[in-house]
């Protein structure tokens, strides 16, 4: 299972939880046209039966209804029903039903056939209290457990999600929707635990049906989130606008005790398991006018991997802890847009059986692998992105690259394997005006510096254990001896090299031209 998946998961906490229980305002009339506010702004359109009995509003039939882009169809949620009671103190009561089910529905395109499956839901100490102003409302609410389960749904002809079962508990929040210009929200979650099993089958060409087992398990899991809408709704086709509208969107969660399991069949054999866990993990996810970031830090990572046919191995590794962030500008702008990069794994152990199949005789130093990879700079796009209907005559339209790289500094580069060890920093900037010095590449100006300890050592061990061929080492040693040299220290297998980009187009190893 994957990063991708326990986002689904989250997006499931507040799918199944907000939309039944957690809006209300001090009058039922207020939560109504706050729901329908919240649900705006997501293109969609929301209607339910009403009526009132003194200080309680009854909700039935809850629908809410989309028309995906392109006319490619309409999606129709059914949220069945609640009960909204105005407690006399400022604050509103949600009720509903410890039982419901959510009907989802698609219809309306040549291309895809119609379908619709259900969600039943299973609540247990469900609460839910709001207090504030109009159009601007503080929810509070807790839950001892949630259970779903998804029966059978078709994706295709090949393909079907046969069962999807799981649940929360000890779930406790605070979400806050705020109705002005635009729509913000923001909130908190804690989850104590979360388990899913998935089942799905493929039908392969030959006619044999290859089924999916999946089981994921998580323990503690925190978040919070907050973000911006604009009132007008957005056009998922052109996200540019709403971006510069104000559109913006971030959210923070960790997670403790990730454990899933995959095993894989086919025609009712087993070919494959795998178990991946982590003590924990976190993710990150920003999303405005300034551009895209995502960062996601683990700690002892464990994999393994048993593969059964072909022909059997097994394969596991270890982390102990990783890094990943992200940054990236998404609209066209005029220059200094930040963008970075890092990939940092510390403490990389490879199992015996997967030393076994390249290192049989144990001539590596199996010592943890680090490797890092820190870059940092700014960008300028040409292009919008985001207008997705645009983008193929934006870029027949340029005279110039459609992202220019303005800066790249490398603040850390560091890879320790099998005895060897290569670190390096340095910046560059780009001259965008000229593409001709480097064959329609930026010229680059700037220096990267290298240390290289034990490689030499490592390339001799490789081809005495027939991984690489001695010819192909001659003419690597060639290439090093161009672009290296040893280093001050005087010590055994230690080169460094020094790379200068000039201004006049040159290319400099050690102060010797290459270029």
């Amino acid at each position: 299972m994957s990063r991708a998946f326990t986002l689904v998961q989250s997006a499931a906490v507040s799918a199944l939880i907000i939309p039944t229980t957690l809006w209300a305002d001090i009058t039922a009339d207020d939560v109504w046209q706050n729901i329908l506010d919240y649900s705006a702004v997501f293109g969609g359109a929301l209607t339910a039966d009403m009526s009132r009995s003194g200080d309680t509003v009854s909700v039935s039939d809850m629908t809410y209804t989309m028309d995906l882009p392109l006319e490619a169809g309409t999606v129709t949620v059914n949220l069945g029903s609640a009960e909204l009671k105005e407690r006399g103190d400022g604050a509103v009561d949600w009720f509903n039903s410890d039982t419901l089910i959510y009907r989802i529905a698609y219809s309306g395109s040549e291309e895809i056939e119609s379908f619709s499956f259900d969600i039943p839901l299973t609540y247990e100490g469900m609460t839910m209290q709001a207090s504030g102003e109009p159009n601007d409302i503080t929810y509070d609410w807790k839950a001892d457990r949630l259970d779903m389960a998804i029966g059978r749904i078709p994706l295709g002809d090949e393909i079907e999600l046969s069962s999807l079962n799981g649940g929360y508990r000890d779930m406790v929040g605070q979400f806050r929707v705020t109705v002005g210009d635009l729509v913000d929200l923001q909130g908190n979650f804690e989850v104590g635990e979360q388990f899913f099993d998935m089942k799905q089958s493929l039908t392969e060409f030959d006619g044999s049906t290859v089924k999916t087992f999946d089981k994921s398990r998580m323990a503690l899991m925190t978040g919070n989130a907050k973000g911006s809408f604009p009132r007008n709704g957005i056009n998922i086709l052109n996200l540019t606008t709403a971006l510069r509208d104000g559109l913006s969107f971030e959210t923070s969660q960790t997670v403790e005790g990730y454990d899933t399991q995959q095993i894989v069949e086919s025609d009712g054999t087993a070919i494959m398991t795998q178990v991946t866990q982590a003590d924990s993990y976190g993710l990150d996810l920003a999303l405005n006018e300034s551009g895209f970031s995502l960062a996601g830090p683990s700690k002892n990572i464990r994999f393994e991997l048993e593969m059964m046919d072909p022909m059997p191995q097994s394969i596991n590794a270890s982390i102990n802890s990783a890094d990943v962030t992200f940054v990236m500008p998404l609209l066209k702008n005029d220059g200094n847009a930040p963008v970075a990069m890092l990939l940092d794994m510390q403490g990389i152990t490879l199992g015996e059986a997967m030393w076994a199949l390249f290192d049989p005789e144990q001539m590596l130093d199996r010592s943890p692998a680090d490797v890092t990879l820190d870059l940092s700079g700014t960008a300028k796009n040409n292009v919008e992105w985001l207008d997705f209907l645009n983008i193929e005559a934006a870029l027949a339209g340029l005279d110039v690259l459609p992202v220019e790289m303005q800066e790249l500094t490398l603040n850390a580069l560091r890879i320790s394997a099998a005895g060897a060890e290569v670190t390096g920093t340095g910046a560059l900037t780009f001259d965008n005006t000229d593409l001709t010095t480097f064959d329609g590449m930026p010229r680059p100006e700037g220096s990267l510096e290298f240390d290289l300890l034990g490689i030499n050592g490592l390339m001799d061990s490789l081809v005495l254990m027939g991984l690489l061929p001695e010819q192909d080492i001659v003419g690597f040693r060639m290439i090093m001896a161009m672009v290296t040299a040893p280093a001050e220290s005087g010590e055994k297998d230690h080169l460094t090299s020094t790379i200068e980009m000039t201004p006049e187009g040159h290319v400099l190893a050690n102060g010797n031209r290459l270029k």
